[in-house]
């Protein structure tokens, strides 16, 4: 082997050879750079643990004295220097580029001179300089990857997509991943860090506290300044944790933005949000004044529900829907449309005499969760809504109940089939004797009728299904109840009625006795205006 002398300044030489662990570096390093697969550094001790040598050994290609003239002779100057550089064989990324780093091994003799020690301190020494080596080709594996997904992550997840790869290469995988995906070195240590400390997902970008201070934190009066001007505007019970306002949330942004208080009207809304108001309509609750037995008529109608559906009689809620304008008039809602092809209708609601209006009268079977409507032609009468009540029996109510002798009628206590009507009672008694059941009305108490069954089991559904669709005929109605359907299973049946029911239809009082006396009309004794039953003349 021949030797060879290197002329530089004994400062910088002395700078050079200071570091033992770095030594160590260097020399692996060179290994890998020529290809080597294994690299074995073995340490040997004198009896007193100071170490006696350093062996470092590999499996590389080596270098030439050619090469190593070129190389070593010139201070300050590298071979590995230029961009792109690659080991020969294998094409791996080269190392070092400041022609410094082949001098250092000369300071592994230092270590010969300190104290003793072992392996596990050596390690100690080298092993946040040491960086194992990654084929070329696998960084290159990386970049493709990091390429097409990283564009697609926030910057948290960026960071720790890297860090998962890092840490699956084991060493040199923070270096790999840094230059494979072109982020620093930290960056993919901190996402490193972030995966040991075994945190839970923060399903966020920013932790906790990140970003701009809200305003309300920056602005301490600027809440106090958006309920004074919303609390002159609140209405409904001032006791509710729900309070709304009339004011939109760009006029109060605007009036907050004048009095000094900068803010926008979607920040207006999430502070509303925050302070229990919301947007609502209005709600129909007030029906009038409330019976003192409101309570105890609804209890004793659920006790004569459940005694007939216990014994398998029927049990059904009847009640007229809103009149309908038949024609191309607007119904509410909305349906899909081409856009900008909105369904043409006419602008005054004024009846049209030739189509008239449509009465649908509903029965709600429920046991069987089933429907029936009667669209009238004529006037809303008693005569109707019992004629609706007999279609529905001799059609569908027989069939399903083929053993019943008793019927129960839920209904509010107004219209057609209000508790004070004569014609309602008589017309119920006529339909008893012609089924022979025992027909027992419950009526709802004063100021309760949307409590009904038939309303939120029935006839909403029915609203939602022909919701911005213009009844045009009375075909179109009829049909359009017919296809109401639910998923718990709503079936519904629809007719049209062009009966004739007139109007203005007096029973005497005399009438009315013999139904008493007769016992056709049996009241009960629990409120008797609002719950009596009609029997059979052979009961």
């Amino acid at each position: 082997m021949g030797r060879y002398e290197v002329k530089a300044g004994e400062g910088l030489l002395e700078g050079y050879v200071r570091n033992a662990p770095t030594g160590l570096c260097e020399l692996i390093w060179n290994a890998f750079d020529e290809d080597a697969e294994n690299v074995e550094v073995s340490i040997e001790y004198t009896p007193m643990q100071a170490i006696d040598h350093v062996l470092i050994s590999d499996d590389g290609n080596g270098m030439s004295m050619d090469a190593a003239m070129r190389g070593f002779l010139n201070v300050g100057d590298s071979w590995k220097a230029m961009p792109g550089t690659t080991s020969e064989v294998k094409k791996r990324p080269v190392h070092g580029k400041y022609g410094r780093g082949r001098y250092t091994a000369f300071s592994i003799g230092r270590l010969a001179k300190g104290l003793p020690m072992n392996n596990h301190s050596i390690w100690d020494l080298i092993r946040h300089d040491v960086v194992m080596t990654v084929e070329a080709g696998l960084v290159e594996t990386l970049r493709a990857k990091f390429e097409a997904v990283l564009p697609h992550l926030d910057e948290r997840q960026q960071r720790l997509v890297m860090a998962g790869e890092a840490r699956s290469l084991g060493h040199g995988g923070i270096a790999a991943v840094a230059s494979a995906s072109g982020a620093s070195r930290s960056r993919v240590s901190q996402g490193v860090a972030e995966l040991e400390a075994g945190e839970a997902p923060l399903r966020r970008v920013r932790r906790e506290g990140g970003g701009r201070k809200a305003l309300a934190a920056t602005d301490p009066a600027l809440i106090a300044a958006l309920l004074a001007l919303v609390e002159p505007t609140r209405r409904g019970d001032p006791c509710s944790p729900l309070c709304w306002t009339t004011l939109s949330t760009r006029k109060l942004a605007a009036e907050l933005t004048a009095a000094g208080h900068r803010v926008g009207a979607d920040t207006v809304a999430r502070l509303l949000r925050e302070q229990g108001f919301g947007l609502q309509a209005n709600a129909k609750t007030l029906e009038g004044g409330q019976h003192s037995d409101r309570d105890a008529q609804f209890s004793y109608l659920n006790d004569q529900a459940g005694e007939h559906l216990a014994a398998g009689d029927p049990v059904i809620s009847v009640d007229t829907k809103k009149k309908e304008l038949v024609g191309q008039y607007k119904n509410a809602g909305t349906q899909w449309r081409p856009g900008g092809d909105p369904e043409q209708v006419k602008v005054h609601d004024f009846i049209d005499p030739a189509l008239g209006k449509a009465n649908p009268y509903g029965v709600y079977d429920l046991a069987a969760d089933a429907g029936w409507v009667s669209v009238g032609t004529d006037h809303d009468t008693a005569a109707f809504a019992v004629e609706t009540i007999r279609r529905w029996w001799n059609c569908a109510g027989s069939d399903c109940y083929p053993d019943a002798s008793r019927l129960l009628i839920t209904a509010d206590g107004g219209g057609s089939n209000g508790y004070r009507t004569r014609l309602w009672k008589t017309e119920l008694a006529t339909l008893a004797a012609q089924t022979g059941l025992a027909i027992t009305v419950c009526h709802l108490p004063p100021g309760t009728s949307k409590w009904n069954k038939i309303e939120h089991r029935l006839f909403s559904h029915i609203s939602m299904n022909w919701r911005g669709r213009p009844l045009t005929s009375h075909d179109v109605i009829v049909q359009t109840i017919a296809a109401t359907t639910t998923r718990t299973g709503l079936n519904v049946h629809a007719e049209l009625d062009t009966s004739t029911y007139p109007t203005g239809v007096k029973i005497p009082d005399s009438q009315m006795t013999e139904l008493n006396d007769t016992g056709a009309l049996r009241r009960h004794e629990w409120h008797p205006e609002w719950n009596y039953t009609l029997t059979p003349p052979s009961k």
